[in-house]
């Protein structure tokens, strides 16, 4: 079992991240564990503009039990032109303080764009093991991707499922229907293609897509509570016993998870 955890943009600052490891080392203590595979920073800010309508940086302040709040300014009033460096640079200083102690193997980020973490880079003892972002990134961040494989740094994508599982709105245009049905036709038939005869072992889309991330060096959460027998995270699991896919198989599976996205998020070009 490899044991993950973040340190969510409340705890930014070195003591306040400090604390958030320290009270998820104590709950896994109850596991028997005493060391943290990877600790990332969650995301390099609260965002305060109203841009990320579920982020309610003065609430989520208020919120915090007084032993947080003591331990360091809060986060969210940071301003560019401070005189001391943004909270998620102390942050990172405090997780490779935590590292070189051995009470984490590995740290990373999450959520941070090309600015950030090439910020992070130039300040950094210690370069981050991992980035996690939102699949789209590995489709529509070009100079993101080429940032981390420049660098050795692996990217973890999230919200794969939802690439097979959201449709486009009732009121969509026939062209992004038409994308949209032509996307999951081509997974469609590849998943037709790497299904063995006479095994009764459907493969799924969802499979296909996680294969093509997979082959593409792309770590991926796939994330389920179904743990019943031949559930989700069983049919998740069983990516790692499927052929590969061919070269001309991946391109297409490429550009087919493209199509999906564009056309359920009304992304142009469709094609």
């Amino acid at each position: 079992v490899f044991v993950l955890t973040k340190v969510w943009y409340t705890h930014l600052g070195y003591a306040r991240t400090l604390l958030s490891v320290e009270a998820s080392l104590e709950e896994l203590s109850l596991h028997g564990r005493e060391q943290l595979d990877a600790v990332l920073l969650h995301w390099p800010r609260c965002i305060t503009d109203g841009s990320v309508p579920w982020m309610d940086c003065a609430a989520e302040e208020n919120a915090l039990p007084q032993e947080v709040k003591h331990a360091g300014p809060a986060p969210h009033l940071w301003r560019p032109g401070d005189s001391e460096p943004p909270p998620w640079q102390e942050s990172w200083r405090a997780l490779e303080d935590l590292q070189r102690r051995g009470t984490v193997r590995a740290i990373g980020v999450s959520n941070f764009g090309v600015i950030d973490l090439c910020s992070l880079l130039t300040t950094a003892r210690v370069r981050p093991a991992i980035l996690q972002g939102n699949v789209w990134e590995v489709l529509f961040n070009a100079p993101l991707m080429t940032l981390l494989q420049e660098h050795g740094i692996v990217f973890q994508a999230y919200n794969v499922l939802s690439i097979t599982r959201e449709r486009p709105p009732a009121d969509a245009s026939p062209q992004r229907l038409k994308a949209y049905a032509d996307g999951l036709d081509t997974l469609r038939t590849i998943a037709v293609e790497l299904t063995a005869p006479n095994t009764g072992d459907q493969v799924t889309i969802t499979q296909v897509v996680l294969q093509w991330l997979v082959q593409e060096g792309i770590g991926v959460i796939p994330r389920s509570t179904d743990r019943a027998r031949g559930g989700r995270l069983e049919e998740n699991a069983r990516v790692m016993n499927l052929p590969g896919l061919a070269p001309r198989s991946q391109a297409e599976v490429r550009k087919a998870v493209e199509r999906l996205i564009r056309s359920t998020h009304n992304l142009l070009p469709l094609s």
